[in-house]
């Protein structure tokens, strides 16, 4: 049911608390100032205009149901801290980090120490439903063959937890091995899985991101690398400016000009450019 159609059947039903609730208007789109920060949740698109057009500015609107989903995350993350903690393995949670270069930054979940060898480990809470969680992959006994696996099935929490692995043991002294702690929204069951990150997968995890920052510091707009109305597009947060910027909308494209001149004048391309 639409939000109008479930709107007027409240008010209809006079279902006044209802009706309340779904008159919240929740978050708009918007457009920020460029960062060309990459940043670990953004690393499983497959579209690099898609990448692209976030480090320049654009933020996605939320409705009041995606608000309460990602509270819903936070809320899980908040009892798994209290849980991990009470047995004595949270070393830090909701730890921020950034690389030497400020180029990449991220909030690591948790870092844990093995309760028999001190070792560190980096672990990312993945909460989904019980369809979702079902066909989450099983634990297979080589965790370079559970990366690829999981690169296959999850490709975006691979590459981001990937990337958290990857800052850990440069900065933090953890492990290469990365865990899973995936929770059961509908049942708060929960599984464990084991990856093993390498050179490649690691490379893998950042490419498409790299590749959307470099362009930006050109002051490049890539062109869209997908067909319109494209199956990828459809599933795409940005499809619709995408669009509009194909379309010459005003709005879209002054914000996307100003924020390449923007990274270039950053990235030293064009010194004296006003803006």
């Amino acid at each position: 049911m639409s939000g109008l159609a479930k709107l007027f059947r409240q008010i209809k039903h006079d279902d006044w608390l209802g009706a309340a609730i779904e008159m919240q208007t929740g978050e708009p789109e918007r457009w920020e100032e460029p960062r060309l920060t990459i940043h670990p949740s953004g690393a499983g698109s497959a579209c690099l205009r898609n990448v692209q057009i976030a480090m320049l500015g654009h933020r996605t609107g939320f409705t009041p149901h995606s608000l309460r989903r990602m509270r819903n995350g936070t809320k899980a993350g908040e009892r798994w801290d209290v849980e991990l903690r009470g047995l004595g393995l949270v070393v830090e949670s909701e730890l921020r980090l950034g690389n030497d270069d400020q180029d990449w930054s991220g909030r690591m979940d948790f870092l844990v120490r093995h309760p028999m060898t001190g070792r560190l480990y980096v672990v990312e809470l993945k909460t989904m439903n019980q369809f979702r969680f079902k066909r989450f992959p099983a634990q297979l006994e080589d965790r370079v063959a559970m990366t690829g696996l999981l690169e296959r099935y999850e490709r975006g929490y691979t590459y981001q937890l990937l990337q958290y692995v990857d800052e850990g043991m440069k900065q933090l002294g953890a492990e290469p091995e990365g865990i899973f702690l995936i929770e059961n929204t509908d049942t708060q069951d929960y599984v464990v899985r084991y990856i093993m990150s390498t050179p490649e997968f690691v490379r893998r995890s950042y490419d498409i991101q790299r590749q959307g920052q470099a362009a930006a510091r050109a002051g490049v707009l890539v062109p869209p690398p997908f067909k319109r109305m494209s199956k990828t597009c459809r599933s795409c947060y940005r499809e619709a400016v995408c669009y509009r910027l194909q379309d010459g909308e005003a709005t879209a494209t002054v914000a996307v000009e100003r924020a390449l001149a923007i990274a270039r004048v950053e990235s030293g391309t064009f010194d004296d450019l006003e803006l």
